[in-house]
């Protein structure tokens, strides 16, 4: 797999993870009307806005406001478990009223109890132009954790963030988010990072301890490396990881050990 495409290597699963099949219950149009009550349907699967709406974020205090005229697009669901309950995400893009740049806008992602239709939770995730829902899905305490995805590809560069979710109490939540980067083209000076999340027990918790571990790996790929100069030696790769635990007093996930921060200081100078 050339290193460009970051990947998020997904290490425990179960067959509930396997998603990809429309859940029983409603379809995902029918859900977006749910949370968007004023859109109207201007177009066969697109509905368009009529009220200003304002989205948390979570993990930050900032909000997104999605203005009249946003059209919605792009819906799709997938079943979750939280503490051995079933319920039903839905993915939407929100895209600004007047522009048809791909990534521009917003994306939305809703929380449902399985059967209902009613949201308990609705958030804004976009970071980057490209936002993805990531699959499989991850065995996490009673119930699953799952990534979404922020990226885009500029020349030779390749940026992506990370973020890894759980629901909580019914609650969409963040638990961490990681930024990685890479390189290619460049011989030498080429680099790709590697992002693998882990959950190591945690006894008498009730979630797991995350480790989100990255590895960079130094020089061209064998399809870049045609006409590089041999290096005198080759780079062993080198691992960074932070390692988070539930804070049962503070209701989240909080840092433990961070080693993350070196991978920012040699990206920093890297844009």
């Amino acid at each position: 797999m050339p290193r460009l495409m970051l990947a998020v290597l997904l290490l425990v699963f179960s067959p509930l993870a396997a998603l990809g099949a429309e859940p029983a219950g409603a379809d995902a149009l029918t859900l977006a009307r749910s949370v968007f009550k004023d859109a109207r349907e201007d177009a066969p699967g697109v509905l368009t806005l009529a009220l200003e709406k304002i989205l948390r974020r979570p993990g930050v205090k900032d909000r997104t406001a999605l203005q009249s005229g946003t059209r919605l697009t792009a819906f799709e669901t997938a079943d979750v478990l939280s503490d051995g309950r079933p319920y039903v995400l839905l993915f939407v893009e929100a895209e600004d009223a007047g522009t048809d740049v791909p990534g521009e806008g917003a994306t939305v992602l809703a929380l449902f109890r399985a059967g209902e239709i009613e949201p308990l939770d609705v958030v804004e995730l976009k970071t980057d132009r490209f936002t993805s829902l990531s699959r499989p899905f991850m065995a996490f305490g009673g119930g699953q954790a799952f990534v979404v995805s922020n990226s885009h590809f500029n020349s030779n560069q390749g940026y992506q963030d990370a973020a890894l979710f759980h629901i909580h109490k019914e609650r969409i939540r963040r638990i961490a988010s990681v930024f990685t980067l890479s390189l290619r083209g460049m011989c030498q000076r080429s680099f790709a990072e590697n992002l693998k999340w882990s959950f190591p027990p945690d006894p008498g918790s009730p979630y797991p301890r995350v480790l989100a571990e990255v590895t960079l790996a130094k020089g061209p790929e064998p399809d870049d490396a045609a006409g590089c100069p041999k290096p005198n030696r080759a780079v062993p790769p080198a691992k960074f990881s932070d390692e988070y635990r539930w804070d049962k007093a503070r209701d989240r996930f909080v840092l433990l050990r961070g080693g993350l921060g070196a991978l920012e200081a040699f990206n920093r100078d890297k844009f």
